[in-house]
């Protein structure tokens, strides 16, 4: 399973990280000083529950370069859900998986506007989490369930 994870932030790079933590396939789409330390350094999750790294973490620079996704962990800031779904739009297949983990509502719906031929489901996630500095995610509270 091709498992990819846009939006890089607290929850993505958390659950990205555990995603990739007992090797699974999974791939981070990363930009900036994160794209940097990512490639560098790996991912270096801090939790209550344990620290641990992926190193080295897959990471790609752009929604382009995203092969024959199965899985997409969606968890972008809102204002960006848009034009992030217009990127995902020729990368995706019938049987790509769609999972928003986003704070809001319908982000599910606006996402299917664009990506009209993937599965796209809404999530929730129970964490408290944040990504202190590139490639450098700390949790400090929350179930860490989704």
């Amino acid at each position: 399973m091709k498992i990819y994870i846009v939006g890089v932030g607290g929850v993505g790079g958390y659950f990205g990280g555990m995603l990739a933590k007992p090797n699974l396939d999974v791939t981070f789409v990363a930009r900036g000083e994160n794209y940097e330390a990512l490639k560098e350094n790996g991912l270096i999750v801090k939790s209550v529950a344990g620290n641990f790294e992926v190193k080295p973490a897959q990471v790609i620079k752009n929604i382009s370069e995203i092969k024959s996704p199965d899985l997409i962990i969606f968890s972008v800031k809102t204002y960006d859900t848009e034009e992030v779904a217009r990127q995902l739009a020729p990368v995706v297949n019938e049987n790509t998986i769609i999972l928003t983990f986003q704070n809001g509502v319908d982000n599910d719906t606006q996402i299917k506007k664009f990506v009209g031929n993937a599965q796209v489901y809404p999530g929730v996630f129970y964490i408290i989490t944040a990504k202190t500095s590139p490639g450098i995610i700390e949790q400090t509270g929350g179930s860490r369930k989704l």
